[in-house]
């Protein structure tokens, strides 16, 4: 009998065992699946947080500068998708994402602390470019002037000076991003419209950690 009540408590020990590795497996499962999906919808919110919120601040520095009261700077795709001008960007300065890059000294020196799901630092690259008719053309080229004075007396951007930023970065450092003439032309070629006034900033070591995200959307300019 006691045999038999010794193999009864092995093969209950086993089945505890073995459903306590599902249990925790399942969960763990379930934990890296979230976690992907956290990470894509940091890097979305993240992205468009610092846009809008850059884009709100220049949009009013040129509308005092200008004394008008209609928006003037939007957030928009410079052409739709069929490769024609987007609507509702005529006489408007148009914002919109060029290129994302991640700094590599920044993710060495980040693996070298962390081995597993490290924060990741990127470069956000932007242009502000001018949608003016040929008779308007000098008034697109003040236009760019002002964003380009803009950013030169506000490099730095911090939470209370800039609503809307993410409330996980608390500093954002903006300097102009160079293009010379064929790396110009190329863009503009892959844009998909004849070049227009216009000039490109570097958002520089983005911190994007999926730990410490807070996600509060700010309105979006131009809808």
């Amino acid at each position: 009998r006691g045999e038999k009540y010794l193999k009864y408590i092995f093969l209950a020990a086993y089945v505890i065992v073995y459903l306590s590795l599902k249990f925790k497996l399942d969960i763990f499962i379930l934990v890296i699946s979230e976690q992907s999906n956290i990470t894509h919808n940091v890097v979305v919110f993240m992205i468009h947080n610092i846009i809008s919120a850059l884009g709100a601040r220049t949009n009013q520095y040129v509308k005092n500068k200008l004394s008008i009261d209609d928006d003037i700077v939007i957030v928009r795709n410079l052409v739709d998708i069929k490769g024609n001008l987007s609507q509702g960007i005529e006489n408007k300065i148009v914002l919109f994402l060029l290129s994302i890059e991640e700094e590599k000294l920044a993710k060495n020196s980040t693996l070298s602390h962390s081995m597993s799901n490290p924060s990741i630092n990127l470069n956000i690259n932007i242009m502000f470019a001018t949608n003016f008719t040929d008779v308007n053309y000098v008034e697109s080229l003040r236009n760019i002037s002002l964003i380009i004075d803009f950013f030169q007396r506000n490099p730095i951007f911090t939470l209370s000076d800039t609503p809307g930023l993410p409330l996980s970065i608390p500093r954002l450092h903006v300097e102009l991003y160079n293009l010379n003439m064929p790396d110009t032309m190329r863009l503009w070629g892959a844009i998909g419209t004849k070049y227009v006034p216009s000039c490109a900033y570097r958002i520089k070591q983005v911190l994007f950690d999926s730990d410490t995200i807070i996600e509060d959307t700010p309105p979006v300019l131009g809808n």
